[in-house]
């Protein structure tokens, strides 16, 4: 039988996108790069199942608008990392994962995102870019069977 998502224990992290130092200052007024797509690999690697990112927009002239990965606002002292970049690595480490581990128990991966964007169509954006490099390994919100929580708190209380 499946598992209920409430029989799983996560282990989460807090800025998954950064490696080193998460409190470097910006040198001479330039971003400092903390911010790396190869950082949701190492994490997938260490167990890790609920993963961070915080998503913001910037918006170009001419060519539209760019989704980003970054630690703070747009001009705050952080690189970016696009957020097909850091897609692309967490799908590249599922499909080895797949490959290389074929009988064992799958674990859900949990993507937590922080929505800094401004705009339903960037929202849609973002969604459709995680339909695109997901798929159907998705899981709509529709799909968990998850008692309600007050049936969980008569369950706790009986």
């Amino acid at each position: 039988r499946p598992l209920a998502f409430r029989e799983f224990f996560v282990q989460s992290s807090h800025n998954t996108f950064i490696l080193g130092q998460q409190l470097k200052l910006a040198l001479r007024g330039n971003p400092v790069d903390i911010v790396y797509a190869e950082a949701f690999p190492i994490a997938l690697n260490l167990g890790y199942r609920c993963l961070e990112l915080d998503v913001f927009y910037r918006a170009h002239e001419k060519v539209g608008g760019e989704l980003l990965v970054r630690h703070g606002p747009i001009g705050a002292p952080s690189n970016s990392v696009a957020l097909s970049a850091v897609l692309a690595a967490i799908a590249d480490w599922m499909a080895r994962d797949e490959r290389c581990a074929t009988a064992r128990l799958r674990l859900p991966l949990v993507l937590s995102v922080e929505n800094n964007l401004h705009s339903e169509a960037a929202e849609l954006e973002m969604a459709a870019s995680f339909e695109h490099v997901f798929g159907a390994r998705l899981v709509p919100p529709a799909s968990f069977h998850d008692p309600p929580m007050r049936d969980l708190a008569r369950e706790a209380a009986a």
